[in-house]
């Protein structure tokens, strides 16, 4: 059984992408309550790192790479204050792991049970693709990618039946989003999944059923 439904949504938010100058003011408010607190605690904050480690962290914490050695030469050569603002984002990439253990209450002589009795395991590969001058630009076009493989274990005390398995399933989903402007997004998802056939093992008679959830 193979489907993919794409699922078009589009929202206001209630909050711009820039700060206002009450923000601003408010920040450096802050900025100034918290230097105080660690002069009076005989501390101080921890100098300002170079351009260089500066691009390899902010690279890391936002995309999960390392940034290309033209990226950092770009950075490192760019004097302007706003060069760590204008920094123009591209590919992040990362590795998911999940394991799923069979929790809540299950009973095999129930045909219905709000917990599981098999383990679950899934491997995904999260991508994102930045299309736009930086974070900070109104136009900004994101896309997310998440395919992703589940392993099933077996069931061995199912009802009315001596075991079940379930084939791996391949799932894939993205979102699409696009800011039409300061405060005003759309969105465009979907969700794609294939496989996840379930075989029930009754004595000597054994029955497959096709099974996935699209949405």
């Amino acid at each position: 059984m193979r489907s993919a439904v794409l699922v078009l949504m589009a929202m206001v938010t209630l909050w711009g992408c820039g700060a206002t100058p009450q923000d601003i003011e408010e920040l450096k408010k802050n900025q100034k309550d918290i230097l105080a607190k660690l002069e009076t605690a005989g501390l101080a904050p921890a100098p300002q790192a170079e351009k260089r480690t500066l691009i390899r962290r902010a690279t890391f914490d936002l995309l999960g790479l390392p940034p290309t050695p033209e990226e950092i030469a770009t950075f490192v050569a760019d004097k302007s204050p706003d060069a760590f603002a204008q920094f123009r984002p591209q590919l992040s990439a990362g590795l998911l792991a999940r394991v799923h253990f069979p929790t809540g209450a299950y009973n095999r002589d129930q045909p219905v049970n709000f917990g599981a009795n098999r383990y679950s395991f899934q491997l995904g590969l999260p991508t994102g693709v930045i299309l736009g001058q930086s974070y900070r630009d109104p136009r900004l076009t994101t896309l997310e990618l998440l395919p992703a493989v589940t392993f099933y274990g077996v069931n061995s005390h199912p009802y009315g039946a001596a075991r079940v398995t379930k084939a791996a399933q391949f799932s894939l989903e993205s979102h699409l989003t696009h800011n039409l402007g300061p405060a005003v997004w759309v969105s465009a998802d979907m969700l794609y999944r294939n496989g996840g056939e379930t075989t029930t093992e009754a004595g000597r008679t054994t029955t497959r059923r096709a099974a996935g959830r699209r949405g």
